[in-house]
C-alpha cells in the first residue's frame, strides 16, 4: 500500500536504494511529483519550492540503482525498463539464437538434409531463437507503458521531488515550477499514489 512519498518512489523504482529528506511524509490529496536526473535538479530549484510552498510540504527522495547484472537479483518492476540492463536481452538473444541454430543443424544432419537446407534451417532457427531470447530476457518490457516515461539511466541516481498540496491550483503551480526546472516527468497523484484522471497537469497545458 502506498501512503508516503518513499512508498511511491519504491513502487516506481523497486530495485533501487532510497535516501533523501522527508521520505516518510504522507502523500496529500494533490501531490505534485517530478523526476529529475541528478545533474538537472539544482539546489536553487528546491530552495524556490521550499520558499513558495513551505519546507514542510516539500520532499526529495533519491533513488540510486544497484549494480546491473545479466542474472536478475532481487525485486524488479517487470513493467519497467528503469532497472533493466541492456546487456540482459542481448545476452538472451545471442545465447538462445546460437542454441536454436545448433539444435536445428544437428537435427537436419541426422535426417540427412541437403547442405543448403541445413544452412537455411540453422539461420531461420537462430533468428527465431534470438527473437524469443531477447523477449524472454527482458526485451518485452520495452513495449510497456513505463518504457518511455520512466528514466533508463543505469548507474545514475534519479531524484524525485514532491510538493504536497491539498488543492488542485497549488498542485498545478508546483508542476509548472518543476517542469520549468527541467523535470523529465511531472504528474499529480492522490494520497494513494494513483494518478489523477484526467491528468490535471497535462490537460491544463
Amino acid at each position: 500500500m502506498i501512503r508516503t512519498i518513499e512508498d511511491y518512489v519504491r513502487n516506481e523504482y523497486p530495485n533501487h536504494e532510497l535516501s533523501g529528506s522527508g521520505a516518510d511524509r504522507s502523500l496529500a490529496s494533490f501531490t505534485a511529483v517530478a523526476e529529475f536526473r541528478t545533474s538537472t535538479l539544482e539546489a536553487g530549484t528546491m530552495s524556490h519550492l521550499r520558499d513558495s510552498f513551505d519546507a514542510e510540504r516539500v520532499s526529495v527522495v533519491v533513488a540510486s540503482p544497484t549494480a546491473s547484472t545479466v542474472i536478475r537479483h532481487g525485486s524488479e518492476d517487470s513493467d519497467s525498463v528503469a532497472d533493466l540492463p541492456k546487456k540482459r536481452p542481448l545476452v538472451g538473444a545471442i545465447g538462445l539464437g546460437l542454441l536454436a541454430a545448433a539444435v536445428a543443424t544437428v537435427v537436419m544432419i541426422i535426417i540427412g538434409g541437403h547442405p543448403a537446407v541445413i544452412v537455411i534451417s540453422a539461420l531461420f532457427a537462430g533468428a527465431l531463437g534470438a527473437i524469443l531470447g531477447s523477449i524472454i530476457f527482458g526485451g518485452a518490457r520495452f513495449a510497456g507503458e513505463k518504457a518511455w516515461d520512466q528514466q533508463n539511466a543505469p548507474g545514475e541516481p534519479i531524484q524525485v521531488a514532491a510538493v504536497f498540496s491539498s488543492n488542485e491550483p497549488e498542485a498545478l503551480t508546483a508542476c509548472k515550477v518543476l517542469s520549468a526546472a527541467g523535470a523529465t516527468t511531472v504528474r499529480i497523484v492522490n494520497d494513494n499514489g494513483a494518478w489523477h484522471l484526467p491528468n490535471l497537469y497535462t490537460t491544463s497545458e
